[in-house]
């Protein structure tokens, strides 16, 4: 008896969530673009900048002490 309420709540809740997962109706590819550009740059930039954070710390007070907040 049970077993049938749990399956109506599971199909109206797959059924609810469709749309959501649908494919959108337009694209915009300049944006695809875009985004696909700022990840490739972002990544470039963590891992050409890989210093340790001892060394980040030292530049910080550096640029601190000569007053460059």
């Amino acid at each position: 008896m049970r077993l049938l309420p749990r399956l109506a709540l599971v199909l109206g809740l797959s059924l609810a969530a469709h749309p959501a997962f649908a494919q959108k109706a337009y694209v915009r590819n300049d944006l695809a673009a875009d985004g696909q550009r700022l990840e490739e740059r972002l990544k470039r930039e963590v891992s050409a900048g890989a210093r340790s954070a001892a060394d980040l710390v030292r530049t910080g007070e550096a640029a601190l002490a000569r007053g460059d907040a």
